[in-house]
């Protein structure tokens, strides 16, 4: 897959950080949108930084696991990411009935910015 050889020629934090930004501009763009053209665009642009957090990410568990420790790890990255997926969307449906839409849409790229500034700290000194 090109993304994943792209992680491995450039290493981890360009793909990892070029695909929050790519996740973090089309969720604070989308409570501006409206009209299905203009949404499926930014949801394209979701999808591509999702395809190039994933491959980079994946690549780097292993990166830092041993080879005895690495099919756990995985695992265990993949059930956290699945349980994430589960539990966040009924909790920003619920943190939206609490605030309103818009203000739960406004919300949603705050743990991306979070993600973003946590990953600049931690892979710049790797």
């Amino acid at each position: 897959m090109v993304r994943g050889a792209i992680s491995n020629r450039v290493g981890r934090l360009p793909p990892i950080v070029g695909g929050l930004l790519c996740v973090l501009l089309s969720l604070t763009v989308l409570p501006s949108l409206s009209g299905f053209p203009l949404l499926a665009a930014l949801m394209a642009l979701y999808g591509i930084g999702y395809g190039f957090l994933f491959p980079s990410m994946s690549a780097l568990v292993t990166d830092h696991t041993n080879m005895d420790e690495r099919g756990v790890a995985t695992g265990l990255f993949h059930a956290l990411l699945t349980a994430g997926v589960a539990i966040g969307a009924p909790l920003m449906g619920w943190v939206g009935g609490i605030v309103g839409t818009d203000t739960g849409l406004l919300i949603t790229p705050v743990p991306v910015l979070l993600a973003l500034a946590i990953t600049l700290a931690f892979l710049r000194r790797t």
